[in-house]
């Protein structure tokens, strides 16, 4: 038998093919729908932009890196004020690389120990990744170098078409932003994330490098929802297929024959292609919603005058990723059910749990370019 050599290890700029190659054999499923990613220009290039600080640790069997996990620091609210908290935004290990022991010796592990130190941590796990749910779940008595497993939440990432898009009230106002509008879209930012639990902390720093940071965006991509010339809702909606590539590899007879139908006729009236399997789906996310009232009429605006500027672009798909709880699903409705679900997994110690149960009642924040 072959004498396996395992180690931990920091990842460098070295690794970064090793790593997207590796992302790319990651399939990510659901009932209906399996599909991999690959992260451009490179995998870090969004938890950079979007964190304090990353630590990406690498496993390698033989020196061939065979998983990975990724930890950021991020400022977000929790009971009120803004705190700094640490995450597990992702984790993979290959089949090749399972039964060594990896997920245990990251507690282990002096960065990740120091990275994690006194904070309040979360990691999102996609729904049927059960070693990865069954390992952070553990009871900290058994393990104790494992945080607490203080509450469990759910996502959900609904897909709908750009076609059949809802009406709304014409009280209602929806127009793009521009470099004028951020301090009133600072605003409700701050004072909307702020009722959220994990809710994201901004200031005039953040707001501007996540709106001028991701490829070819600008204040464009925020869109404003006005009442009596009052904002009562915002998004930033841009094209994430740039930077996240997801690629279906399959999904129900029913949905491969609608997009069989939709290509085969509607294509050829100019509307957009859908993908088939083994394509990249091109996708306009909405990041960072945030509705102060008339959430219904709200949301579908936004559905809407988004969805026909995709359309224009030639875009056939929205993303919507959310609190399972969060009533703005209910105006949102996925393309035939098509829905990838994870589980927020909020970790700490006994007493980090008591200062964060306030934070609990709330609806919780999900990004979902990290997911």
């Amino acid at each position: 038998m072959e004498y396996q050599i395992t180690k931990l290890a920091v990842l460098t700029d070295s690794h970064s093919a090793a790593l997207r190659h590796l992302l790319s054999r990651a399939e990510m499923q659901t009932d209906q729908l399996a599909m991999t990613t690959e992260r451009w220009p490179d995998v870090m290039f969004l938890p950079n932009l979007k964190s304090t600080g990353t630590l990406p640790v690498g496993f390698f069997r033989n020196e061939i890196l065979c998983g990975f996990a990724l930890f950021c620091r991020e400022k977000r609210w929790l009971s009120g004020k803004p705190q700094e908290v640490w995450s597990l935004s992702r984790i993979y290990i290959t089949p090749e690389g399972r039964g060594f022991g990896f997920l245990a010796r990251l507690t282990e592990m002096p960065e990740v120990v120091e990275l994690a130190r006194g904070k309040l941590g979360y990691a999102n796990v996609l729904v049927g990744n059960r070693a990865v749910e069954s390992y952070l779940g553990r009871s900290s008595k058994r393990f104790p170098a494992l945080p607490n497993l203080i509450e469990m939440r759910e996502n959900v990432s609904s897909i709908r078409g750009t076609f059949g898009l809802p009406k709304y009230s014409k009280r209602i106002v929806v127009r793009r932003a521009n470099s004028g509008d951020a301090d009133e879209l600072l605003e409700v930012l701050q004072q909307q994330h702020q009722k959220r639990l994990l809710g994201r902390y901004w200031n005039e720093s953040t707001l501007s490098s996540l709106t001028l940071g991701r490829p070819d965006t600008d204040w464009s991509n925020w869109w404003l929802a006005e009442h009596n010339r009052e904002v009562i809702g915002a998004v930033f909606a841009w094209e994430c297929s740039r930077c996240n590539q997801n690629r279906l590899n399959a999904m129900p007879r029913h949905l491969r024959m609608m997009v069989g139908s939709w290509n085969l006729i509607l294509s050829r009236l100019g509307w957009p292609r859908l993908p088939n399997s083994g394509e990249v789906i091109p996708m306009v996310s909405l990041n960072d919603l945030v509705i102060k009232r008339e959430q219904v009429q709200v949301i579908r605006a936004f559905t809407r005058e988004i969805g026909m500027w995709a359309r224009r672009r030639g875009v056939p798909l929205l993303l919507l990723t959310t609190d399972a709880e969060d009533p703005a699903r209910t105006s949102f409705r996925s393309l035939l059910g098509t829905e990838l679900r994870s589980r927020l997994l909020i970790l700490g110690s006994e007493k980090e749990s008591e200062k964060t149960f306030q934070s609990l009642q709330a609806l919780h924040y999900c990004d979902s370019d990290l997911l």
